[in-house]
């Protein structure tokens, strides 16, 4: 996957740059905020298609654990077990898919990433993100 080339990028916003040992901790804490939102109801199921979706997984095959990987491919299923099962059944569901995550966050590397923040006259600031930031506060 290459870069985008600069004039793809909007002309202000946010990026977060993920250097490759982290992308397991990025998608996994992805993947659960995500999971655990629809649980509790506070985000409709639809959105783990769109959030996590198939596409990810593809993008990611090899580069993060296989239970994480597999969770991004089911994400579809998500939706279609809120319109045709249970309640229960999709509490069990994604009950299962947070353990798979939760299984695959045991081994990754310490959480890092760059935010950088792209102001509409073009200046970058940037600021890196990891659990000693939060500590040293």
């Amino acid at each position: 996957m290459t870069e985008p080339e600069k004039k793809q990028w909007p002309e202000s916003g946010l990026r977060i740059e993920i250097a490759e040992p982290h992308l397991s901790a990025f998608f996994g804490c992805l993947c659960l905020g995500t999971l655990h939102a629809i649980r509790a109801q506070v985000i409709p199921p639809q959105v783990g298609i769109w959030a996590l979706g198939p596409p990810w997984a593809e993008r990611l095959d090899g580069r993060v654990p296989d239970s994480i990987r597999d969770v991004l491919y089911e994400t579809d299923e998500i939706s279609a077990m809120a319109k045709l099962g249970t309640h229960q059944d999709l509490r069990e569901m994604l009950d299962d898919m947070i353990q798979r995550v939760e299984s695959g966050l045991r081994d990754v590397e310490e959480p890092r990433w760059v935010i950088k923040r792209v102001s509409s006259d073009g200046t970058v600031s940037s600021w890196p993100v990891g659990l000693d930031d939060f500590h040293s506060k």
